[in-house]
C-alpha cells in the first residue's frame, strides 16, 4: 500500500468511475456524452479494469475486448 501511495504521488494518475452499464460506456465515450467528465472522444487510457465482466454468462471476452 505504501508503494501504491507513493506511485500516486510521483506519477500523473487519473481515476475515473462510472456507475453506467458496461455494455454502453465505450459508446458514450466515443460519442463524447462523457466530454462534461473530462473525458474526451480521443481519450486513450492505460488500464482499463473489466472485473467479472470477461465471464461468458456475462459479457465474454470478444465483447469486452471489442
Amino acid at each position: 500500500m505504501r508503494e501504491f501511495v507513493s506511485r500516486l504521488k510521483r506519477f500523473n494518475i487519473t481515476f475515473y468511475l462510472f456507475d453506467k452499464d458496461c455494455k454502453t460506456i465505450s459508446h458514450d465515450i466515443r460519442s463524447g456524452a462523457l466530454a462534461d467528465f473530462g473525458i474526451s472522444k480521443s481519450m486513450r487510457f492505460d488500464r482499463i479494469d473489466v472485473s467479472n465482466i470477461l465471464d461468458a454468462n456475462y459479457q465474454g471476452i470478444p465483447r469486452v475486448l471489442a
